[in-house]
Parts: structure tokens; C-alpha cells; sequence
């Protein structure tokens, strides 16, 4: 577990998940668990396409994050509620992944927006589809 200090030093972690995931040749996107003392529980980087191949179709940072916190907790790893947890994403999230975040009850911080996949795609904050 890392700690960081604000919002924008997770952001920072986010966008080094991002880089790692577009330098493996897949889609640019890392995200992490925050929780509500500013620890990093969890950072990942986008592993849908891995050497060239699709390796998961599903395995979008965010998605990732939450079937990992799940499995934690599972296991009896002690972790804050997800009330009390942040998804900080570098990237506007899918509708799949909106849909786990919501679903679980975490919150979430975006970085950047995505005009194209994103549920947020045109920035009107409405969220008129959910």
C-alpha cells in the first residue's frame, strides 16, 4: 500500500498506469483505490490487449480494480468500506465500468474525459443514460 497525499498526486499514479498500458500496446488507461485517508490500495493499468493479442476484452483498469477489492475482501483482507473508497480513473470510464462503480458503491475522481467511449462523452455532467 502507497500513500499519497491529494487527489492530484493519485491522478499522477493514474497517468503512469496509462503510460505502461499504451507502452504493453493496449488502450491508455490506469486507474487505482483511494481510500478515504489518501492510501493507494490498488493501481492497475488497462490489460485488455497484451503482445499484440486481445487478452481480456473485459479487462478495463476500473473493472480490474473492482474484482480485485471484491476478491480482497473475500479472502478476509480487511479494506474500508466502498462508501469510503475512490476509483481514481485517467480516463472518463465506459459504460461497463460505470456500471461496476455504481454497482459496488465506490466513488469516483476522472482525469480526463472521452469524447468517444466515456459516459460522460459530452461533458454535460447529466449522465442522462443511466
Amino acid at each position: 500500500m502507497r500513500k499519497t497525499i491529494d487527489v492530484q498526486a493519485a491522478v499522477a499514479i493514474a497517468a503512469t498506469e496509462a503510460v505502461a498500458a499504451k507502452t504493453q500496446g493496449t488502450f491508455g488507461v490506469g486507474g487505482l483505490l483511494l481510500d478515504q485517508h489518501g492510501n493507494v490500495l490498488k493501481s492497475v493499468q488497462n490489460n485488455v490487449v497484451r503482445e499484440g493479442l486481445v487478452f481480456d476484452p473485459t479487462a478495463h483498469g476500473e473493472r480490474q480494480l473492482i474484482d480485485w477489492y471484491f476478491a480482497e475482501r473475500a479472502r478476509g483482507t480487511a479494506l474500508p468500506p466502498p462508501e469510503e473508497i475512490t476509483v481514481v480513473t485517467s480516463l472518463d470510464p465506459c459504460a461497463m465500468c460505470t456500471g461496476a462503480i455504481l454497482s459496488a458503491g465506490f466513488s469516483v475522481v476522472v482525469a480526463a474525459m472521452d469524447p468517444n467511449a466515456g459516459i460522460n462523452h459530452d461533458a454535460s455532467g447529466t449522465f442522462a443514460a443511466l
